[in-house]
């Protein structure tokens, strides 16, 4: 609930000039007064239960990526990291080839008792011979 909170301020429209923590924070706590409280007592949240579930709730500020009304968001470095990539550049075609080679000859081999755990278990024994390359 509180990411949710989090996302929702952020996405909250920016003012023009960059506003100081304290500004921020009031802002938040008037978006929540304003906005999720009637929103919540359509809903039959009753008022007790809205301030409970709400206690303590405020703004990370250590969040890296937090951009609070008003201030520019930090420039984005970009990521080298393998899994933001093509799965080409992760996966050898060589590397692919002999894993699904090495499958195939294993399901060959063992086709009995993956049919036995497949009915034992009801997982599908191709799913345990992936888990298992």
């Amino acid at each position: 609930m509180r990411i949710f909170i989090l996302i929702l301020v952020l996405l909250w429209p920016s003012f023009g000039s960059a506003q100081s923590r304290a500004a921020v924070d009031a802002q938040f706590r008037g978006w929540l007064e304003q906005v999720v409280w009637p929103r919540a007592q359509q809903k039959g949240v009753a008022r007790g239960t809205f301030d409970a579930a709400f206690s303590g709730v405020a703004l990370n500020w250590d969040l890296p990526d937090l951009v609070p009304p008003g201030m520019a968001p930090p420039a984005q470095q970009v990521q080298r990291q393998s899994e933001f990539g093509a799965p080409g550049k992760y996966f050898s075609r060589g590397g692919v080839d002999g894993a699904t080679s090495v499958g195939r000859q294993m399901a060959r081999q063992h086709a009995t008792t993956l049919a036995a755990v497949e009915r034992a278990t009801g997982v599908p024994g191709r799913i345990i011979l992936a888990i298992w390359g």
